[in-house]
């Protein structure tokens, strides 16, 4: 068999060739050329000694240096890629190596694939669960708003019924009197419907006329709502002939008590503050706002017989006790009487009475109210004028 390319000859052949050609080499001049470190050709070819590797043939002693050399020439001449069979070993490890190597770099790209992969997968679960969350956050927003319009819609309904329902229930308890709740054990709540009942029964009782009644009614409820302050002039005439003093006087003590239990919601401790007109002795008017405004604050009703007989020097504290806007006692009446006859000097000209009230007043009061106040004073003791002369006695 020829060795990397050499040419099969024969041995005969061979002989005759020597002898025919002695001093050459037998070898082709080109394959007699050194060859490169990379060739797998030896250098030195001995076709008499050449042997098969791995035969069972024994070499020569002789031949064992030479054969030696051409191992390490064949065995340096292999590419450093290749494993080499001449000298019987196969690097395995470094073979290993390098498919360790590839497998690493396959593993490597297949792990970053797959992270790639896990990583937009990650992505695109988070922005499916963002929207999620978002389209479950407006669907829960909407919810919200449809039950809070169905609560508003169903509150517009039922609050005015359970309003109505609420009136009519008082109302009835009201009517049958069963309203009468205890407050500190001494006191029985006195409602608007008991004063309404009490002032009809007055009207009853005195023979008072519907007009005088409706304007008293009227004026009370008025002050318990607005939490303010009202004056009330009852005029009379004592030159008249059915005039009774007693009577006045029974009649005014009842009006009074009753409106003094509505103002203060008690039917039975509250008492109202009387106050001669005649008898009042103070120096200044400051004094007069200091002695009677506690009483007033309890009670929430002042009584003040005979008003122009108030010393002028005093006239001022009615300015102060009758203050609507300002008052100087919250949810109080300031009922004063008033005997026209007094007040005959005054001029026949006057056309309304409350002119006529107030230019009487003028008269008593000139010396001691300054004349800027004077206006503002009459303005707001004057204020709601009932005329109680027809008063007559009680029914036997």
């Amino acid at each position: 068999m020829g060795r990397y390319g050499l040419n099969k000859t024969h041995k005969g052949d061979t002989h005759a060739t020597a002898q025919n050609t002695q001093g050459f080499d037998v070898v082709d001049n080109v394959m007699s050329k050194p060859v490169k470190t990379s060739s797998p050709l030896q250098t030195h070819v001995n076709h008499k000694n050449a042997y098969r590797r791995q035969s069972l043939g024994t070499p020569n002693s002789d031949d064992s240096d030479d054969n030696s050399d051409a191992d390490d020439t064949l065995a340096k001449s292999v590419p450093a890629i290749l494993p080499s069979y001449c000298r019987g070993d196969f690097n395995y490890s470094a073979h290993s190596d390098r498919v360790n190597q590839t497998s690493h770099v396959s593993s490597s790209k297949q792990n970053r694939q797959q992270s790639y992969s896990f990583e937009r997968e990650r992505s695109i679960y988070h922005d499916r669960s963002f929207d999620s969350q978002s389209s479950q956050k407006s669907n829960s927003f909407q919810d919200k708003s449809k039950s809070q319009e169905a609560t508003q819609k169903v509150s517009i309904f039922l609050l005015p019924l359970v309003g109505f329902l609420i009136y009519t229930v008082l109302a009835y308890c009201k009517e049958a009197n069963m309203l009468n709740i205890f407050q500190g054990g001494s006191s029985i709540v006195y409602d608007e419907l008991k004063f309404h009942t009490d002032i009809n029964n007055l009207r009853r009782k005195y023979k008072v006329t519907d007009d005088t009644i409706l304007q008293l009614q009227t004026g009370i409820s008025t002050i318990y709502r607005r939490q303010d302050t009202g004056s009330f002039i009852f005029i009379y005439n004592s030159n008249s002939k059915n005039f009774d003093p007693a009577e006045l006087n029974r009649f005014m003590h009842d009006v009074s008590t009753t409106s003094a239990h509505y103002l203060r919601n008690d039917s039975t401790s509250v008492q109202h503050i009387t106050v001669q007109g005649t008898n009042l002795n103070m120096n200044t008017h400051n004094e007069l706002i200091k002695k009677y405004r506690d009483d007033v604050d309890k009670s929430g009703v002042m009584l003040i017989t005979e008003i122009d007989k108030v010393p002028s020097s005093l006239a001022m504290a009615f300015h102060y006790y009758c203050d609507e806007y300002n008052p100087l006692v919250k949810k109080s009446a300031i009922f004063f009487t008033l005997n026209l006859a007094q007040c005959s000097d005054i001029p026949s000209d006057q056309t309304s009475i409350h002119a006529l009230i107030e230019k009487c007043l003028e008269n008593k009061w000139y010396s001691g109210v300054p004349k800027v106040n004077m206006a503002p004073l009459l303005t707001r003791v004057v204020n709601i004028v009932i005329d109680v002369t027809s008063i007559e006695p009680r029914e036997t």
